[in-house]
């Protein structure tokens, strides 16, 4: 090849390198622009300190580690960790939100505001907590028999995508996941389809029931947990919806209970409870180049704080979608 033409050549490689990156840019912010992403989306400002001061600092424990959790305002204040070690206390790390994973020896620890703007440390609260002797161990699902139909919708849409499934009440299982009548469209899933039998899995499928969170939203990827005599359901995508159920089929008090989360792309949230009054929030992010999987955390499972991201992606796995990758992150207690 002349010189001429490498240089043609080299010319069109950064014109085609252009109009890709000019194309993704336009693409990111089409999605980017109408989200909207606050640590604050679902505690007020002005609320933080009261919460901070009845939430004080919770603990969890496993093998050979203890996390700390507590309400912050990352804006006005960043956190001192310390433990008491010998008679003293030792400082042991610091954190911008509320959440520090400590791994060590146990006891007492506390944990101390630092205001940005100056002034005094103060006290956010005191625990103790003992973590476990030896390591975490690690566990590989194994697929243990054939697959077995469980439910497809007929009336309500025409497949089932991201789904929970759940005891009610009655003793009967309870299969609710997003549809729609179309072939996959999902700007047009705006409910939960519901499948219910008697035994799980069940012989012969389950019967379909009438759908379920119809308010004219997308609704995505539900989840439902039992706590405090109630049932549960979360779904997203972009804010956080609940609703409650005294037996886990009759579903009221539809809200928002998260309107802004930390990052855009928040969605297919997972609830699980790590301590009493504790629980963790799952849920698919996008970071600047890779899907990530973040943490958010509340103490009466009304109010949420991001605190973590708890996996990201990095070069080997699959960058972001525009929508982020890390679809449907799920987390069980073994």
């Amino acid at each position: 090849m002349t010189g001429r033409g490498a240089r043609r050549l080299l010319k069109a490689v950064i014109i085609l390198l252009g109009v890709w990156a000019l194309l993704e840019i336009i693409m990111r912010l089409y999605v980017d622009l109408p989200l909207k992403a606050d640590f604050y989306g679902s505690i007020s400002r002005e609320d933080v300190r009261e919460r901070q001061a009845a939430a004080g600092v919770k603990t969890a424990a496993g093998p050979g580690w203890v996390h700390l959790g507590w309400i912050a305002d990352p804006e006005r204040e960043s956190y001192r960790i310390e433990r008491l070690s010998a008679g003293q206390w030792t400082e042991i790390g610091q954190s911008q939100f509320g959440s520090f994973l400590w791994r060590g020896e146990g006891g007492a620890f506390r944990v101390f505001a630092l205001p940005k703007g100056g002034g005094q440390p103060r006290l956010i609260g005191e625990a103790s907590a003992e973590p476990a002797s030896g390591s975490p161990p690690l566990y590989r699902p194994v697929i243990a028999g054939p697959w077995q139909f469980l439910f497809r919708p007929q009336r309500s849409g025409y497949y089932i995508n991201d789904h929970t499934i759940f005891q009610d009440a009655e003793g009967n299982w309870r299969l609710v996941g997003i549809t729609s009548k179309t072939d996959g469209d999902y700007n047009q899933e705006r409910y939960f389809a519901v499948g219910v039998s008697r035994e799980f899995p069940p012989p012969a499928g389950m019967t379909e029931e009438a759908p379920i969170a119809d308010f004219g939203e997308l609704a995505w990827a539900p989840h439902v947990i039992q706590a405090g005599g109630s049932y549960h359901m979360f779904w997203s995508p972009h804010k956080l919806h609940q609703m409650d159920s005294a037996d886990g089929i009759t579903w009221t008090n539809h809200r928002i209970t998260m309107s802004a989360p930390y990052h855009k792309f928040f969605r297919d949230p997972m609830v699980i409870q790590v301590a009493e009054d504790q629980w963790l929030l799952y849920t698919t992010a996008r970071g600047t180049y890779f899907s990530q999987v973040d943490v958010y955390q509340s103490f009466d499972l009304e109010e949420w704080q991001y605190i973590r991201t708890a996996l990201r992606g990095s070069w080997g796995s699959e960058r972001n979608s525009h929508f982020a990758s890390m679809e449907s992150p799920f987390v069980v207690q073994y």
